[in-house]
């Protein structure tokens, strides 16, 4: 380090005492109650006036006013009645559309003049009609079909154990505070009238949704599972993952693989997917053959097009982000799940849903999906499909790029996503130890691979027990210690929303090297394209917390004494103005500062920035030379 660069340090972080104590008046809103716990996650306020101002309500969904000619009931093509009394008599052709790869989606044989009450052999179609008046009508549609194959393949297997379906309705980027502003009515009826058991200590263990999602499907981080992502030399599909839907089929269950689109899906964003369909029904060859290119390509910019239109345009064209002709995109998905019930309603089912287009980009757009997801609920409930269902209600991560991400509480939210249980009232009755054990696990410290351990569980339940702490994943149905700590549950410090983070003291003498030692991180990074990838600078210090394990906790993984302090740091870089948020371990024994890349978090969107790169790794740190964004 310079003279130069030193002197520069000091006068950034000169004026970033000045104005800390304006910055952390704001974790008063974070205090902690006391507790026997060895890890007491932050009280947060849902409707706290710093973050409010991020949020708003929003008017129903438009989409288009020219309603959509057909539909598919229970695996079945009808017409809608208006359509012909608008239009006069109406001829319509489908053409099948069948999975290619996880990338293309082709058209079979069309079957023409298709009758209004015909059976459909195929859950996915293209509709085109002609009317009598000379109009016409195009779209894609979706609907579970009956698949004779399918259905024999589960008709003779016995089910032991707790015998239930599971279904799984995610959404991203959501945390639990969000749900309380932004799913009132879907919260509620989760909640208050099917009696949920909501996670209140549930805490991310990595960054993004892979790190959310992978370890539930797995029970491995992303970095454990073979290397999927576009552009790494030995990046291979997801087939070999050890998915846990493979144990469901075993077991006789048809299984489903959710998410709704195509450009930010969980195993496709700048990833290679699956060489063959992963599970019995696949929802994504639909929203493949539906988005449209805009769409697939700018998947993060979607969401702000549509507010934009939808302010200026009385009736806005056909298919917007969130649309498909006049109905949302979301009804699409969620129609699709109910059809799963109404085709197999004897079968047992493994579903995992995960919807990301509206809530990834704009947490406030999933209050479009609100009153839809309590529907969906309602509809399980009314129709006793939920008798022999754990439904469970969740989120991957809070919002990791929104304004509000930058305040104190914003970075918490990230790490304490929304997830909840709901387990048939039988189930109490004949084994009270599991709802009582929830219960009590709904105010400890639980995970992503607490989730697989619980769904392993559900298979082979043999009775409850008092969890394993040594484990990194323990199932819900057993208890959860209460001195289980994050480093007990795999959950780095840089993720731990239970540690007690204190403002650093001005005198602090290794405040300068830290700030060397983060952006030397940041740059090292993007060494290797240093054609494509500007050098960054320092431009800001935003906040520096300090972290000292004390004798109630236990020792993170790579600590080997408690002469270690963890510190964590959030900067502003230039160019780009890109924000970055990193925990550094100090070793006080070798006075060594410590950062690995996976302790670092981009929390604002880099956009276009790093378009020159296609390296994933890379995207939240490179800011291409040539990019005239600022």
């Amino acid at each position: 380090m310079s003279v130069h660069e030193e002197e520069f340090y000091n006068e950034l972080l000169k004026q970033y005492f000045i104005h800390r104590h304006s910055i952390h008046l704001e974790s008063e809103n974070l205090d902690k109650t006391n507790s026997k716990l060895a890890c007491v996650h932050p009280k947060l306020e849902p409707f706290n006036p710093l973050l409010m101002q991020y949020f708003h309500k929003l008017p129903k969904l438009q989409c288009a006013k020219m309603k959509n000619w057909v539909y598919i009931h229970n695996g079945t093509f009808f017409i809608y009645d208006n359509t012909q009394k608008l239009y006069g008599d109406i001829t319509c052709d489908i053409y099948p559309l069948f999975r290619k790869d996880d990338f293309n989606t082709i058209e079979g044989e069309v079957v023409k003049d298709i009758k209004n009450g015909t059976i459909l052999k195929d859950d996915f179609i293209r509709v085109t009609c002609e009317s009598s008046s000379g109009e016409s009508y195009t779209n894609r549609h979706a609907g579970v079909a009956f698949h004779p194959e399918l259905y024999s393949r589960t008709s003779n297997l016995k089910h032991q154990n707790l015998d239930l379906n599971v279904f799984i309705v995610g959404l991203d980027s959501i945390s639990r505070m969000t749900s309380i502003r932004k799913l009132q009515k879907s919260r509620d009826y989760f909640l208050n009238v099917l009696n949920g058991i909501e996670l209140e200590g549930y805490n991310i263990v990595g960054d993004a949704t892979r790190s959310a999602i992978f370890p539930i499907l797995t029970g491995k981080r992303p970095d454990e599972l073979p290397e999927i992502r576009q552009g790494y030399p030995d990046a291979t599909t997801a087939d070999g993952f050890p998915l846990i839907w493979k144990e469901y089929k075993k077991s006789g269950y048809l299984t489903v693989w959710a998410d709704d689109d195509p450009g930010i899906g969980v195993f496709h964003m700048l990833a290679n997917g699956f060489a063959e369909q992963p599970t019995d029904f696949y929802l994504r060859p639909f929203f493949v053959a539906a988005d449209f290119v805009l769409e697939f390509k700018y998947g993060f910019f979607r969401t702000y097009l549509h507010s934009f239109l939808s302010l200026f345009m009385e009736d806005p064209p056909v298919n917007l982000p969130l649309c498909y002709g006049s109905k949302p995109k979301h009804q699409y998905f969620l129609d699709y799940l109910k059809g799963m019930f109404t085709m197999y309603p004897t079968k047992r089912k493994f579903m995992f849903s995960f919807h990301g287009e509206v809530s990834h980009g704009n947490n406030n757009n999933v209050e479009y999906m609100d009153e839809d997801i309590a529907n969906l609920f309602k509809f399980l409930n009314t129709n006793q499909y939920l008798n022999d269902t754990l439904l469970i209600f969740m989120a991957d991560h809070g919002s990791r790029f929104e304004t509000f991400r930058s305040t104190v509480q914003g970075k918490q939210e990230e790490r304490m996503p929304l997830f909840a249980f709901r387990f048939p009232p039988w189930v109490e009755k004949v084994y009270p130890d599991i709802i009582n054990n929830l219960k009590i696990n709904s105010k400890r410290l639980t995970t992503p691979f607490d989730i697989h351990e619980t769904l392993k569980d559900i298979l082979s339940f043999s009775g409850t027990k008092k969890g394993d702490v040594s484990k990194r994943g323990i199932s819900l149905l057993d208890e959860i210690p209460q001195e289980r700590t994050c480093a007990h549950a795999g959950i780095k410090p840089h993720w731990c929303a239970c540690l007690d983070w204190k403002p650093v003291l001005q005198t602090d003498p290794v405040l300068v090297r830290l700030l060397h030692a983060v952006l030397s991180k940041l740059n090292d990074i993007t060494s290797s394209h240093r054609s494509k990838c500007a050098v960054l600078e320092l431009k800001e210090v935003v906040d520096i917390l300090k972290y000292k394990p004390n004798k109630n906790m236990v020792e993170f993984e790579h600590v080997a004494s408690r002469t270690e302090t963890f510190y964590q740091v959030t900067i502003v870089t230039v160019p780009g103005n890109g924000r970055f948020e990193t925990t550094v371990r100090h070793d006080q024994d070798e006075d060594i500062l410590i950062l690995e890349e996976q302790d670092i978090s981009r929390t604002n969107a880099y956009g276009s920035q790093s378009n020159c790169i296609e390296l994933r790794k890379l995207l939240k740190y490179c800011f291409c030379k040539f990019n005239k964004s600022v």
